[in-house]
């Protein structure tokens, strides 16, 4: 078990990575400090031999390498997707290197916090949990086939854990055919955990006791130790074949700068419920006024027409009427006032649930379509300041960022509203024109390989003022 510790960002958490029941642990995790922030990062090896192993290792050292060698002008995003790309680059040069290693590859979970926020990159079937006190957030959606039959309703999540074919992969790095990492950015605040796991914790147990041993009120040392064990002692009481498990947790010690963001479905709720306090509130003023000026006209008339002396006192005969009467006008007045205040504190408390509730309301995620469109602004910023030695390298970029804004793109044209779809088609266009390949784009220029004139041209001229425009219509 590893103590992981950054006094820069106030951030405390340990990591713990078991053999389980097989002859070797290919499970593989790391941290370090950047120049954007710390960095954790989890892999989960597949191959056989000792292809699952190498996997995890050089998917864990390329992705902290290349964040290291970033600077702090990158932005987290673009830095996080190239340290993915270069880490499954390195796994394929390995593997032409090495024929008997051909096969493997790796799953990639990683956290990158700084005080700004925390961006988090995943392939694959390992996960992210944010915690927050008992409330636990899912980060990343699984790349498997049981992962998109859940999301599809075909399969719940029990069943998707049994399933024989739970241990198919979608995406990822090295034997797969898509490499493109999911990368979200969310805040984050003081005692908020960050959880990254192998599928051999969470694939161990039911999900809703994975979750009570996740949100238990233990210190996080004890977490990660305790958990380790009950998985071992359920996979050896099972016959011993249970997978590599790794767990890692980090707790934030601070706010992040970036804040929750209210979703526009919550946000009408809250207008609605403060339009309806507010005229309650009206109208129990109004209804008030009204009963204290009967209450005024029935003392003044002697509560309804009993005799009155000339002194303007109650005859005593009548004067236990005008006593009853007038304390039961009152009594139904403060009664009401008692109503109107438990109805009023009732919706305040309907009001600051649904705050304290907004993040729950967020697309599961991570990304509004304005987002998303930053994402594409700063990938196609990416290709245009493509600059490298080697025009392998340089190609390689190309492909990355243009890959990245393809798959941006299909999924914006699903989520914008009907009379923007077109909008996206014509950039989709552009994208997949002659200027995007990413073989003919990269050009010479002073010793080094950059994006042609012509795709930066497509970008500045034809792409970009389209993405403006369709954020301005949102």
């Amino acid at each position: 078990m590893i103590q992981i510790t950054s006094p820069t960002y106030q951030l405390f958490g340990f990591a713990n990575s078991m053999q389980g029941g097989r002859p070797e642990n290919q499970d593989d995790f790391g941290f370090a400090e950047t120049p954007l922030g710390f960095a954790l990062v989890v892999c989960d090896g597949m191959g056989g031999g000792p292809g699952g192993k190498t996997a995890s290792y050089i998917a864990k050292n390329e992705f902290l390498s290349t964040l290291m060698q970033c600077n702090a002008q990158t932005p987290p995003a673009t830095a996080l997707r190239m340290a993915v790309s270069r880490a499954n680059d390195a796994m394929e040069e390995k593997m032409n290197l090495v024929p008997e290693l051909r096969g493997m590859g790796s799953t990639l979970v990683a956290v990158l916090v700084s005080r700004q926020s925390a961006f988090i990159a995943h392939l694959g079937d390992s996960r992210c949990y944010q915690l927050r006190g008992r409330r636990v957030r899912y980060r990343t959606d699984d790349h498997s086939l049981v992962g998109d039959l859940v999301r599809g309703k075909v399969l719940t999540e029990e069943q998707a854990r049994v399933s024989p074919q739970s241990n198919v992969i979608t995406r990822g790095l090295g034997n797969t055919s898509n490499h493109v990492a999911d990368v979200v950015e969310v805040p984050y605040r003081k005692g908020d955990c960050f959880v990254l796991c192998t599928d051999g914790i969470w694939g161990s147990m039911r999900h809703e006791d994975l979750l009570q041993r996740l949100t238990s009120v233990q210190d996080i040392a004890s977490k990660v130790g305790n958990l380790s064990a009950e998985v071992d002692r359920i996979g050896f009481a099972a016959g011993g074949h249970h997978d590599n498990h790794t767990l890692a947790i980090i707790e934030t010690k601070t706010d992040s700068i970036l804040k929750e963001k209210m979703s526009k479905q919550v946000k009408i709720l809250l207008a609605a419920l403060s339009c309806m306090l507010l005229v309650s509130i009206i109208l129990n003023i109004l209804l008030l006024v009204k009963m204290s000026n009967h209450a005024v006209a029935v003392n003044d008339s002697g509560a309804g027409g009993v005799p009155v002396a000339e002194s303007g006192s109650l005859a005593s005969s009548e004067e236990p009427i005008a006593t009853i009467e007038t304390a039961s006008v009152t009594e139904k007045a403060e009664g009401k006032v008692t109503t109107i205040t438990e109805e009023n504190d009732s919706l305040g408390r309907q009001i600051k649930k649904l705050k304290e509730t907004q993040a729950e309301q967020q697309d599961k995620a991570g990304q509004t379509v304005k987002e998303m469109l930053e994402q594409v602004v700063a990938q196609l910023n990416g290709l245009k300041a493509i600059n490298e030695k080697d025009k392998k390298d340089a190609s390689k970029k190309s492909e990355v960022f243009t890959k990245t804004v393809k798959q941006l793109l299909t999924t914006l044209k699903e989520k914008v509203p009907a009379p923007n779809k077109q909008k996206v088609a014509d950039i989709e266009s552009h994208v997949s024109g002659e200027a995007f390949d990413c073989t003919k784009n990269i050009w010479p220029s002073k010793k080094m390989f950059v994006t042609s004139p012509k795709t930066r041209k497509v970008i500045d001229e034809k792409i970009l003022p389209k993405v403006e425009e369709l954020k301005k219509n949102l």
